[in-house]
């Protein structure tokens, strides 16, 4: 049986690759999000009233968790389809998945209200977009420590490290 040999892709093969699969598991995944919002949007007050500032807490949890689950699979799964993509495109990644998600979420949802004469004002604004955008940037992170960092001890150590210093950075800018 002869013996197969595999020819290396060249550079250019290799970027078009990696920016095929980040664009379309960035685009994908920015879908996916901004449905997963809205169904959470919509189904919230149904089940558990929103008149409550508990339920309204809950709420936002929940489109946190969102973000993050959908988030770090994004990161994962781009590395997983391609090892050989870039630190940087990985973040990327990250950060894109999210912005398209809420962009479009907000988008459908304010165009929904509108289309059925709801007077229920938009309630986006450029400080949700940034901080969706530090949540996404914190969730890539854990992301690559999760891919990159062979030690599992030390990968502990730094995610519960930047958690800490999240956390710390919060109590401090929040007095």
């Amino acid at each position: 049986m002869a013996k197969r040999t595999v020819q290396r892709e060249s550079d250019i093969e290799e970027r078009y690759l990696n920016d095929q699969v980040l664009w379309r598991a960035t685009g994908l995944a920015g879908v996916v999000l901004a449905l997963l919002l809205m169904a959470v949007q919509w189904a919230w007050p149904h089940l558990f009233g929103a008149g409550s500032s508990l339920a309204r807490a809950v709420l936002a949890g929940m489109n946190l968790f969102l973000i993050w689950l959908v988030v770090t699979s994004t990161v994962r799964t781009i590395h997983k389809i391609r090892p050989s993509v870039e630190f940087w495109r990985l973040y990327l990644a990250g950060i894109l998945t999210a912005l398209i998600g809420v962009v479009l979420k907000e988008l459908l949802w304010s165009g929904g209200q509108f289309l059925r004469g709801g007077t229920e004002g938009v309630a986006f604004s450029y400080k949700s977009l940034l901080f969706f955008t530090g949540v996404a940037l914190i969730a890539s992170t854990v992301a690559h420590i999760h891919l990159r960092v062979r030690n599992r001890r030390l990968g502990q150590v730094l995610e519960l490290g930047l958690i800490g210093l999240i956390a710390f950075l919060f109590f401090h800018f929040m007095r």
